[in-house]
């Protein structure tokens, strides 16, 4: 798959798109390369079982996303990683680099997750 198919509706443009999903309680940020490659910083999803309540799936789905460039966990805090598995299981093999926070706190966040 060439980088130009990664978004169907949009094309590459010379600007980063910036979009905040959830400020408060939880948040996300979708990136939009100016090569028309996207990436996610952190991903907060007020369920762990529920996908579809996810914001920043919907939103990837909206714009056609099909890969990500990267996806970036900031810090070991919930309400920055607990809807990382629902972008793990839909993106699987279509994400480029995974970019997380020291390795010391990456414990606290595996044990989270398996709950």
């Amino acid at each position: 798959m060439s980088k130009k198919q990664i978004i169907k509706r949009r094309k590459p443009k010379k600007l980063l798109g910036i979009h905040v999903i959830g400020s408060g309680k939880g948040e996300s940020i979708l990136l939009e390369l100016p090569n028309g490659e996207c990436g996610i910083v952190d991903c907060f999803s007020p369920s762990l079982t529920k996908k579809h309540l996810n914001q920043t799936l919907r939103l990837l789905a909206d714009f056609d996303v099909t890969r990500l460039r990267f996806i970036c966990l900031t810090h070991p805090h919930e309400d920055h990683f607990r809807g990382i598995t629902h972008l793990l299981e839909t993106y699987q093999e279509n994400i480029e680099e995974f970019w997380v926070f020291p390795a010391r706190y990456i414990r606290k966040v595996i044990v989270h997750l398996a709950v």
